[in-house]
This record gives C-alpha cells, sequence and structure tokens, in this order.
C-alpha cells in the first residue's frame, strides 16, 4: 500500500500528478488494522457498559409514574366529578 499527495493539476490537458510520500509494507498495514479493531471493540464495550447502567436507572424509577399516566389519572378525575 502506498501514500500519495496530489502534486498538480492541469485542467487543460487533463491531468492530474501525484506524489509518493509513503510505501507501508503489508506487516504494518495489518498492524494498522488491528490497532484500529481492537479501538472500536474497546468503544463498543464501553458503549455496553453505559448502556447497561441507563436500563438499571430506568427500572430505579420505574416506581414513579409517568407524565402520561399523571395527566390521563388527572382527565379521568375530571370527567367522573362532571358526571
Amino acid at each position: 500500500m502506498v501514500r500519495i499527495q496530489v502534486a498538480g493539476v492541469n485542467m487543460d490537458n487533463l491531468q492530474i500528478d501525484f506524489e509518493l510520500v509513503e510505501r507501508i509494507s503489508s506487516s504494518e498495514l495489518n498492524l494498522q488494522k488491528k490497532q484500529a479493531k481492537s479501538k472500536a471493540e474497546q468503544a463498543d464495550s464501553n458503549k455496553k457498559q453505559t448502556a447497561s447502567k441507563k436500563i438499571s436507572s430506568k427500572k430505579s424509577e420505574g416506581s414513579k409514574p409517568s407524565k402520561q399516566k399523571s395527566a390521563n389519572k388527572k382527565r379521568r378525575q375530571k370527567s367522573n366529578r362532571k358526571k
């Protein structure tokens, strides 16, 4: 694998000139892929931990009535008073 950089562009001739910046050996490339993969796996595990914390905190909030439920309850009480 190689890294290149655009050295020049000639719009009249429709040419693009490139400059070789770096040549990467396959072993370096494989090492970079492994490092990227391990970072991605680490980020995924962090997301899972945060998600499980959110779920456990929602379970503890489960005893509280939601705003929608309390609003519905108030509406029912008003309609019962009118009857």
